[in-house]
């Protein structure tokens, strides 16, 4: 099986704060995307609601990531 490598950028609070209910459960957060892209696989669909709202606090995050990595 080829292997590609994902690079995620995210706040480090949510990285944090996932990290640590993730452990509890025995999970790293290699596990948790794996099982993220192979349930949207599965489904066809990604494997939770969203709203508009969500999309753009996700972007926002995305912007605030790039300005800051553009000011380095």
């Amino acid at each position: 099986m080829e292997l590609v490598t994902v690079e995620v950028k995210l706040p480090k609070e949510i990285y944090d704060k996932a990290s640590e209910i993730l452990a509890k459960q025995g999970l790293t957060m290699e596990d948790a995307l794996i099982l993220f892209f192979e349930e949207t696989v599965r489904l066809g669909r990604i494997p939770f609601e969203y709203t508009e709202e969500d999309l753009e606090e996700v972007r926002r995050w995305e912007k605030m990531m790039n300005d800051d990595l553009c000011d380095v």
